[in-house]
């Protein structure tokens, strides 16, 4: 697998990131679009709030909910 070494101030904006990251050349031309997993701190969390009692929302709902709103 070929690896490419970010410098410090990139591994700070790569981490940082909420969504998928766009990798361009220095002339703007898109290389490749990376999506960073998740840390350790985030699957942690993750597990603690699968633990909570809810309330739940299954994924039909917010989707109909959503698209209730569309409709107003």
């Amino acid at each position: 697998m070929t690896q490419i070494v970010l410098t410090g101030e990139q591994a700070q904006i790569f981490m940082a990131a909420t969504e998928p990251v766009e990798i361009r050349d220095e002339t703007g031309n898109l290389l490749g679009i990376v999506a960073r997993g998740l840390r350790e701190d985030e699957i942690a969390l993750a597990r603690e709030r699968l633990q909570s009692d809810g309330p739940w929302i299954s994924t039909r709902d917010v989707l109909e909910h959503l698209n209730s709103l569309e409709r107003k």
